[in-house]
């Protein structure tokens, strides 16, 4: 299209049960697989072996589940989105479609302004914190004093260096409920902020060493973001 307009299939799915095994690449193929056999107008790239223009956000951890992840499938000019769900959701059986949207865009991944990513997160701090008398109650009083902070300073690294990264600020909504977290975190390139980092950050208030998650779900991805946030209580 001369003007830069792109218009794009956005599936909504699921990844639970076994699928949480399944790697981006595996995910990526299946997708490109459904959308082959389901014959719609989609945009494949160029060169010797063409795949169908189709786009995803940051992957989750390999084991983690998504109730509402999100697939992008460039298209060759706009199909009404009910025409699009009834030719893919067959395709997709075991990925739950749940449904499908056409969206219109100058940019060539829709996904470049998500804003925040929320999860539920089942923690795990190792034995330490599980023979509390009440883990749970002690939890929540690890929430309420890591959102009243104005830092919680981690160590990100990355394959060429180690950065302290200030995480406080775009840690939305941390709450915590019986054995699970509650959190809204931001996911863009100045204000992510990771799972794993949040548990460390309870962590280090805890006072326990190891820092891990038995589950972990992401409940879903918005494209609006609130302003970074102050000291606050347990939201």
């Amino acid at each position: 299209m001369s003007d830069g307009t792109h218009y794009y299939a956005i599936v909504k799915y699921a990844k639970a049960g076994l699928l949480r095994y399944l790697g981006h690449l595996d995910i990526a193929r299946a997708f490109d697989r459904a959308v082959r056999r389901a014959q719609i107008g989609v945009r494949y790239s160029e060169g010797f072996s063409p795949r169908a223009r189709i786009s995803f956000p940051p992957p989750l951890p390999l084991g983690a589940e998504g109730t509402q992840e999100l697939c992008a499938i460039e298209l060759v000019r706009p199909e009404p989105a009910e025409q699009l769900f009834r030719a893919l959701a067959p395709q997709l059986v075991k990925f739950a479609p749940a449904e499908v949207r056409v969206k219109r865009g100058t940019k060539r991944s829709p996904f470049a302004d998500l804003q925040v990513a929320c999860y539920d997160v089942m923690p795990d701090f190792g034995d330490k914190l599980a023979t509390e008398d009440v883990p749970t109650e002690r939890l929540q009083r690890a929430v309420a004093d890591f959102m009243a902070q104005q830092e919680i300073i981690i160590q990100r690294n990355t394959k060429r260096r180690a950065t302290m990264i200030n995480v406080r600020p775009y840690v939305y909504r941390l709450h915590a409920e019986a054995d699970t977290l509650t959190m809204c975190l931001g996911m863009t390139q100045e204000t992510l902020v990771k799972p794993e980092e949040v548990l460390r950050g309870l962590a280090e208030i805890l006072g326990v060493a190891s820092s891990g998650w038995q589950r972990l779900i992401r409940t879903g991805m918005y494209f609006e973001a609130p302003q970074p946030s102050g000291p606050q209580q347990n939201a």
